[in-house]
């Protein structure tokens, strides 16, 4: 979330105010989301890392549960009082009955606390510049949520060993080796899996096991695109989400001017371009500073600087997103509407998700609702 241009993260910055960590109803009052901090006194001068908007903003969240009955913000429901060491404070409005379910519509509720006392007083770093009061004169904030957008695992996509399964050249398994979840690549042309599983586990990073008529190749776990490397939100550095780059959904996990080898300055670095696909490089050298407009289709070469990526096909997460034919920074998006009402579904409802479970059943009619939604719809800036 982003107020007045700085960025805050949930569950770090914006938390669940509870009896235990409201410094007796003064941050704000229970049930709420805001910010708290070590504060002596009363006085937002005396906090020790202070965060000007500590006991002056509060948030209720709602996803719109279709099957929920009770209201969504309890604090806006008419009568709603919460009480401090300071007396009662009234939140609720009479614009807001207890029937106002809106169920189906995900918002939130944002309260402003103003306090007069307040307008005298200073914030900021202890021996700091003192900051005035950020709602000074009755002034509203602008406040903006960020979507983030989430990785989700593609069912269509099987990256688990296959017995007795035909694997062309570039074809890839996931298997456990060295603690991690490494890539192996088919090295044969053409190649039909043995009839029982080779022993991936004792497979040192680019050593190969032969299985049938195919050759596996340890190439270590890849980048993913929102998985690991320098491309996670907020992070100073990052060429993705919350960096220098920009704040937006990561299109793939390409970084430009980076070396492609792996952390033994060796082996080469797969990774996800855009999402979606795997890609693996020629050897060790230097990506350019344009990002390359990548293949999607299994074998499919992508020149980028003095070195070239062959496309592995498709990875483990289903976002069906296909790069910007001008090749910009950052493009691409989540484009399968099924797979991502699927994680939706799946997800905790303390994550802001309806927390149940798919059963097989439900897994295959996923399946056959995102094979038609399998096309580009959204994209984002």
């Amino acid at each position: 979330m982003v107020i007045d241009g700085q960025t805050f993260n949930f569950g770090t910055d914006i938390v669940l105010l509870t009896a235990a960590n409201n410094n007796n109803g003064l941050y704000g009052p229970p049930g709420f989301w805001g910010f708290v901090g070590a504060q002596t006194g009363g006085n937002p001068a005396n906090i020790a890392t202070p965060n000007p908007w500590i006991g002056s903003i509060f948030f209720e969240f709602d996803c719109g549960d279709p099957g929920n009955a009770s209201s969504p913000f309890p604090w806006l429901t008419a009568g709603a009082v919460a009480y401090g060491p300071f007396g009662g404070h009234h939140f609720g409005s009479s614009r807001w009955p207890a029937t106002a379910l809106q169920r189906g519509r995900a918002k939130v509720h944002v309260l402003t606390h103003y306090s007069q006392q307040a307008e005298t007083l200073t914030w900021g770093p202890v021996g700091g510049a003192p900051q005035p009061y950020v709602l000074s004169g009755g002034r509203l904030p602008t406040i903006q949520f960020k979507i983030a957008g989430r990785i989700i695992l593609d069912y269509r996509v099987v990256t688990a060993w296959q017995a007795l399964s035909s694997y062309p050249q570039y074809s890839y398994v996931l298997a456990i080796a060295g603690g991690a979840a490494s890539v192996f690549v088919q090295q044969n042309a053409n190649g039909v899996s043995a009839g029982a599983a080779p022993n991936f586990a004792g497979v040192a990073v680019g050593a190969t096991v032969a299985d049938g008529s195919c050759l596996w190749k340890n190439c270590s776990f890849p980048i993913y695109a929102a998985g690991s490397g320098q491309t996670a939100l907020n992070i100073p550095i990052s060429n993705k989400l919350g960096g220098p780059g920009g704040s937006m959904l990561i299109a793939d996990a390409w970084q430009g001017g980076q070396s492609t080898a792996w952390r033994d300055g060796i082996t080469p670095q797969i990774i996800e371009a855009p999402i979606g696909w795997l890609q693996q490089p020629n050897g060790a050298f230097v990506t350019g500073m344009n990002r390359p407009n990548f293949a999607t289709r299994l074998g499919a070469v992508t020149i980028d600087n003095t070195g070239a990526w062959t496309c592995l096909g498709r990875s483990k997460y289903a976002t069906c997103c296909l790069p910007d034919n001008d090749g910009t920074w950052n493009t691409g998006g989540f484009s399968n509407p099924a797979l991502c009402i699927a994680d939706y579904l799946q997800t905790p409802r303390n994550q802001f998700g309806l927390g149940v479970g798919l059963t097989h059943d439900s897994i295959d009619t996923v399946i056959a609702a995102a094979n038609i939604c399998d096309e580009p719809v959204i994209e984002v800036f």
